[in-house]
C-alpha cells in the first residue's frame, strides 16, 4: 500500500517483543486470561511516543464475525501458568465446554461452567452477554484480581513472527493485587489527558484471537477495506440492455467536524456522513485505488459513529462492469443498488478526493486528521502516486495542475 502509514509497517520477519501490537498468530497461546482496554486509543502504541514502552502490554485482535468484536491492548496471562491446580483444571474444562459442538446452547454450557468455576473459587464469575465465539469476559469481583496476583503469570517478552505464531519467551508473576492497581498502571503514562479512565476488561479468551499488525494502527479498530465472498458471475448472468447508471460522487463540509458524502445513481441519492473522529480518506483511497487496478470484488465501511455504511462492489459476467450497492451493516437496510462501469466508479472517487481536498477542504472544520495535523491531510492523502494523473495538466504541457505543492509519494522502500 503506498499510503502513508500511520504507524510501523508490517514487519518483514520474526522479532522479539516486550511490548507493542502483534502481528502473528496467537493459536500457542491459548487459552490465556486478557486483560485489556477493549477498542484502545491508538496512542498506546503510536511508535516513539513517551511512556509508550509498557512491558508486558500487547495488542491483539477479537476476530470473531460479531458486533461484540474489536480490538484490544491489555496484559497476556496463559492458563498453562496458573499455579493452582484446581483453578487450572476448571478453567481449562470451561474452554472444552464452549469449544465441543454437542449441539447445546450457549447458556447451558455457560451455567454449568459457571459451576465448575464457583467449585475451583478464586472469584471467577461469567458474564452473561457481550461474549463471542472465543472470548468469553469476566465479571470484575473484588477477589478476581487477587486470584490473578496469587497464581498467575503475565507474558513480558514473546516471539512474534508475522508469517507464523507468537511464542511466549518469558513472563513474570502479575504484579497488581487489586483493579485499582492494574488500571493506575495502564493510565500512568496518559494522565494529562483530559479524559476520564476507561475501564480494563478480563476475559478468558480461547480462540478466534490473532494479532493486529497494523490494523489497530492503520485502520482504528476495524478493517475498512474487505473481499466479498459473494461472486455474482457464478450465480447470474447480467442483462445487456442495462442503461446507465448515471453515477456521481461530491464531498462537502456539512458543518463542523462533519463531511457529507454523497453518491447518487439511478436518480437517487446517499448521504454518508463522514466525521473527524472517523476519518474515511485513507479508507476510501485504498478501497478505491484496488477498483482502478482491476479489482471487481472489494469492499469499504465507513463508521458514522454509530452506523456503518457498507459500499460494496460485486463482479458481473461482463468485464468492467459491478453491481455497485450501499448497505446500512448490522441491519440489512439497501440505500443504493446500480450495475456500474468499474473504470467510471474509480475515477469518479478519485475526482471527488481530489477536488474537495484541493479545493473544499478546510481545516478549520476538521480537529482530528490521524496522524496528520488538519492542514496536512490534503497533501498527505494527495500525495499517493494514484493521484499522479492529476497532477499533470490537462493541456500536456507538463505543469502541475491546480496545486503544485502536493509532491509525488515515492514507492517504500526497504531497510
Amino acid at each position: 500500500m503506498s499510503l502513508k502509514r500511520r504507524g510501523r509497517p508490517l514487519r518483514s520477519g520474526p522479532v522479539e517483543l516486550e511490548w507493542g501490537a502483534l502481528d502473528g498468530r496467537l493459536d500457542a497461546l491459548f487459552p490465556f486470561l486478557l486483560v485489556a482496554e477493549r477498542s484502545p486509543w491508538r496512542g498506546r502504541f503510536k511508535d516513539g511516543g513517551p511512556g509508550n514502552e509498557r512491558r508486558g502490554l500487547f495488542g491483539i485482535a477479537d476476530l470473531s464475525p460479531s458486533m461484540s468484536a474489536g480490538t484490544y491492548a491489555g496484559l497476556i496471562l496463559p492458563v498453562s501458568s496458573c499455579r493452582d491446580p484446581a483453578v487450572r483444571k476448571a478453567l481449562e474444562d470451561t474452554v472444552r465446554l464452549f469449544k465441543a459442538r454437542d449441539g447445546r446452547k450457549r447458556a447451558e454450557r455457560r451455567r454449568e461452567a459457571q459451576t465448575l468455576l464457583d467449585a475451583a473459587g478464586g472469584g471467577f464469575t461469567l458474564l452473561q452477554d457481550g461474549d463471542t465465539a472465543g472470548f468469553l469476559g469476566l465479571a470484575r469481583t473484588p477477589a478476581l484480581f487477587g486470584t490473578l496476583h496469587r497464581c498467575f503469570d503475565h507474558v513480558t517478552r514473546l516471539r512474534d513472527d508475522p508469517a507464523g505464531t507468537v511464542e511466549v519467551l518469558a513472563t513474570e508473576p502479575f504484579p497488581w493485587r487489586s483493579y485499582g492497581e492494574a488500571l493506575e498502571w495502564y493510565h500512568a503514562p496518559f494522565d494529562d489527558r483530559p479524559f476520564p479512565w476507561s475501564h480494563l476488561s478480563t476475559t478468558l479468551v480461547f480462540g478466534r484471537a490473532a494479532g493486529i499488525g497494523p490494523w489497530l494502527e492503520e485502520w482504528g479498530t476495524r478493517l475498512s477495506v474487505t473481499v466479498p465472498e459473494l461472486r455474482l458471475a457464478d450465480h447470474f448472468t447480467l442483462r445487456p440492455d442495462l442503461p446507465d447508471a448515471g453515477l456521481s460522487v461530491a464531498l462537502r463540509f456539512s458543518g463542523y467536524y462533519t463531511i457529507w458524502l454523497d453518491i447518487a445513481a439511478n436518480g437517487r441519492t446517499v448521504r454518508i456522513e463522514c466525521t473527524d473522529s472517523q476519518s474515511p480518506f485513507a479508507d476510501i483511497v485504498a478501497w478505491a485505488k484496488r477498483i482502478d487496478a482491476g479489482e471487481t470484488q472489494v469492499a469499504l465501511e465507513i463508521d458514522e459513529e454509530g452506523p456503518i455504511r457498507r459500499l460494496e462492489l460485486l463482479g458481473t459476467d461482463q468485464p468492467r462492469k459491478a453491481l455497485f450497492t450501499i448497505t446500512e451493516c448490522y441491519e440489512e437496510t439497501v440505500h443504493l443498488q446500480a450495475v456500474v462501469d468499474t473504470d467510471d466508479l474509480a475515477r469518479r472517487f478519485k475526482d471527488a478526493l481530489w477536488s474537495f481536498l484541493n479545493d473544499g477542504f478546510d481545516p478549520d472544520q476538521w480537529a482530528n486528521a490521524d496522524k496528520w495535523e488538519p492542514h496536512e491531510l490534503p497533501n498527505a492523502v494527495l500525495s499517493d502516486l494514484w493521484f499522479d494523473d492529476r497532477r499533470e495538466a490537462p493541456d500536456g504541457s507538463g505543469e502541475h495542475a491546480s496545486i503544485d505543492t502536493v509532491p509525488r509519494r515515492e514507492p517504500p522502500t526497504e531497510g
